[in-house]
């Protein structure tokens, strides 16, 4: 069973004292996708005055974190990341978004995977994109599921 956009917002908006201290916003969610913002807040700057890399690499992986919960089941895996990596491209003075896209056809061969070993990974890539829509940054995911 998937979850709805009230659960996953609750869950990453009020559940998560880190994320939620960050200021990360559930927009909208479902159906193999999520789109997350991230308001520009003072309090998240680095030394230069731009969003520190804390911040964008939390948001990148809550954002992961969101598109996975709209599109596995998570009744039948437990998930975790395994290993990420996050290339910047250019300082961030404003508000953070991404959509996070799951096709159905990964979803797929993910869980036949893991009906046929017990486990899989899968490889997510999030664009982080600054107030002008350029690109931030790219964060590199890869999530393990291990079958419940």
């Amino acid at each position: 069973m998937t979850l709805d956009l009230a659960t996953v917002q609750a869950m990453m908006e009020g559940g998560l004292p880190y994320v939620k201290k960050l200021g990360v916003k559930l927009e909208d969610g479902g159906a193999n996708r999520a789109v997350l913002r991230l308001p520009w807040d003072p309090t998240n700057a680095n030394h230069v005055g731009s969003l520190h890399a804390w911040a964008l690499f939390t948001f990148a992986e809550t954002a992961g974190g969101a598109g996975i919960l709209f599109s596995f089941d998570l009744g039948k895996v437990r998930l975790l990341a395994k290993q990420a990596t996050i290339e910047y491209k250019r300082l961030v003075t404003g508000d953070v978004t991404t959509e996070v896209v799951v096709p159905s056809a990964d979803v797929d061969r993910v869980m036949a995977d893991v009906d046929a070993n017990g486990r899989a990974t899968y490889d997510l890539r999030v664009t982080l994109k600054d107030d002008s829509g350029e690109a931030a940054a790219f964060v590199s995911i890869t999530y393990h599921f291990k079958k419940l």
